[in-house]
């Protein structure tokens, strides 16, 4: 997460709302504009840590060719991406 997070922060930063920034984030990129939700819920899910959240699955630019994690830290013991 440290690579994710500004550094001007200065480590002030609580690792599980950053993750679940990262997980909203992931929802809004993906591939098929289907699966993406709409602002008025990505609002919700902003505003309301109780709010659950999908699994996203991992875009095609942190999957390799065979499909693997290109970048682990987007999978973690709190949030994770589906490969496909």
């Amino acid at each position: 997460m440290d690579k994710l997070v500004d550094t001007k922060l200065h480590g002030d930063w609580v690792k599980d709302e950053v993750e679940r920034l990262v997980q909203i984030a992931l929802l809004c990129l993906q591939e098929k504009h289907e699966q993406r939700p709409p602002m008025s819920k990505v609002v919700i899910m902003l505003m309301e840590e109780s709010y659950g959240l999908n699994v996203p699955i991992a875009p095609s630019w942190i999957r390799g060719g065979n499909g693997n994690l290109l970048y682990p830290v987007f999978s973690s013991s709190s949030f994770s991406v589906s490969p496909k």
